[in-house]
């Protein structure tokens, strides 16, 4: 075992990928959302209240703030009900399979890099 494994520390590295899948997966599922709503007939309009959750938590992600991705989690876990929801529906598309894929995706990475962020020195 090496020392930084016995102290519980991770290395920057991984941190550092944590955090770029975060933020990959974020963006992902913010363009998965606005394609499926542009492209169908609901309104332009509803994307203020479907994308603004995942904006307020951007500067978390590029900060890597522990307690923002924290939260990010939990916001993920709404998203992944309502893409649950609509992936069993008769009109489901591929946004709705890309949407569901990157927010498994965002909450993993994000629930990682919280845990790993949080066990660093100075978070």
């Amino acid at each position: 075992m090496s020392p930084a494994a016995a102290s519980g520390r991770v290395p920057a590295a991984r941190i550092a990928v944590a955090r770029a899948v975060t933020a990959a997966s974020l963006a992902s599922l913010a363009a998965a959302i606005t394609a499926g709503i542009l492209s169908g007939d609901t309104p332009a309009l509803l994307l203020i209240p479907a994308l603004l959750p995942l904006l307020i938590f951007v500067p978390a992600v590029y900060r890597a703030r522990p307690r923002g991705l924290a939260l990010l989690c939990f916001v993920c876990l709404l998203y992944f009900c309502v893409i649950v929801t609509r992936l069993f529906a008769p009109d489901a598309d591929l946004f709705d399979a890309a949407a569901l894929i990157a927010v498994v995706t965002l909450f993993i990475a994000a629930m990682l890099c919280s845990r790993w962020r949080r066990n660093q020195p100075g978070a």
